[in-house]
């Protein structure tokens, strides 16, 4: 590996997830921060995830997405999974409603949010990603 890449080549994002229940949402509380850390504790940079699919044959165009995977911190609230927060399921989070939760439910929301920063400079938010788990049909 690049030794500038390493020290480098991660995105100067913070990353932060929420949950939000249907319950939650009835009772008019907010959503609930389930996770937040930066984007640094990516496993591989984005140089190394394009050249990880360059190398494979991926025909890869400008424009094209690439999902980075789980990002987890070495901290519980940076883990980047309900699966690694709830310790596999065995340890369910309590939710302000007095739900539990170990795994995403019908009528749970879930938020994404990501923000670019740097010393001496604007913040940068790049919106919301919102989805919610609906009944099987």
């Amino acid at each position: 590996s690049d030794a500038d890449d390493q020290a480098h080549g991660a995105l100067a994002l913070t990353l932060e997830v929420y949950l939000s229940t249907q319950a939650m949402r009835d009772a008019g509380q907010p959503p609930m921060r389930l996770s937040q850390g930066p984007a640094s504790n990516m496993y591989w940079t984005v140089s190394q995830i394009v050249t990880h699919h360059a190398s494979n044959g991926c025909n890869l165009m400008p424009g094209d997405l690439l999902g980075s995977g789980t990002i987890s911190a070495p901290t519980r609230d940076g883990y980047g999974s309900l699966m690694e927060i709830s310790s596999g399921g065995r340890e369910p989070i309590s939710l302000p409603s007095g739900e539990t939760r170990s795994f995403l439910e019908d009528g749970d929301e879930v938020t994404l949010r990501a923000t670019a920063s740097a010393p001496g400079h604007v913040s940068i938010g790049f919106g919301e990603c919102r989805a919610m788990i609906v009944p099987a049909r």
